[in-house]
C-alpha cells in the first residue's frame, strides 16, 4: 500500500508539466468555425485588404458577425488564414468594455496562467494544447482606463508551421 501511494505521487509530479499547459474549455474553433477550416468552405467571409504578406496569410470579416462577446462591445474581428487555413483570429474590443471581455475570458477558460503588467501594459494569456488566447490593454491600468484593448487566439499546429516556414 506504501509503495502504491509513493508510485502515485511521483506519477502526479510528472504529470504536473503536462496539466500545466491545459486550460479549462480549450475550444476547438471560434464561433461556429473550426481550427483548420479551408477556406474555400466557407460563405459569409470577405477578404480584408491590409496588405499582401507574400506568405499566404490573409485576413478576412464575416458579414453580419456579433460584435460582442458577453457584455462586452467590440470593434472588430478579424478571421486569419494560412495556406487557405484557419489559424487565429484577432479582436478589438471597445476599451471602455475591456474588462467585461477580461472577465468573460476567465469565466469561460479559467483564471490565466501569465500575467505581465507595468504602468501602462497588461497582457494575460491561456496556454492549452493546441491553443493560446491573448488578452491584452494599452492605457492607464490602474483606474481601467485603456486605449486599446485586444485579444488573440492562435491554433499552434498551423502558426508553428507558418513560423517554421518564414524561417
Amino acid at each position: 500500500m506504501k509503495r502504491l501511494f509513493s508510485i502515485l505521487v511521483i506519477v502526479s509530479i510528472m504529470m504536473m508539466p503536462l496539466l500545466s499547459f491545459a486550460f479549462q474549455n480549450e475550444p476547438d474553433g471560434f464561433r461556429g468555425i473550426k481550427w483548420g477550416t479551408n477556406i474555400d468552405k466557407l460563405s459569409r467571409i470577405e477578404l480584408i485588404n491590409i496588405g499582401d504578406y507574400g506568405d499566404g496569410r490573409k485576413v478576412y470579416k464575416r458579414r453580419n458577425d456579433k460584435m460582442a462577446i458577453g457584455e462586452a462591445k467590440l470593434n472588430r474581428i478579424f478571421y486569419c488564414f494560412w495556406k487557405n487555413q484557419f489559424s487565429s483570429v484577432g479582436i478589438l474590443c471597445v476599451p471602455e468594455d475591456s474588462v467585461k471581455l477580461l472577465k468573460n475570458l476567465e469565466h469561460t477558460y479559467g483564471e490565466g496562467d501569465t500575467h505581465f503588467y507595468d504602468d501602462s501594459n497588461w497582457v494575460k494569456k491561456w496556454s492549452g494544447k493546441d491553443l493560446e488566447i491573448f488578452w491584452g490593454v494599452y492605457g492607464n491600468t490602474l483606474d481601467h482606463k485603456f486605449i486599446e484593448c485586444f485579444v488573440s487566439y492562435s491554433y499552434k499546429p498551423i502558426e508553428d508551421k507558418m513560423i517554421a516556414y518564414l524561417q
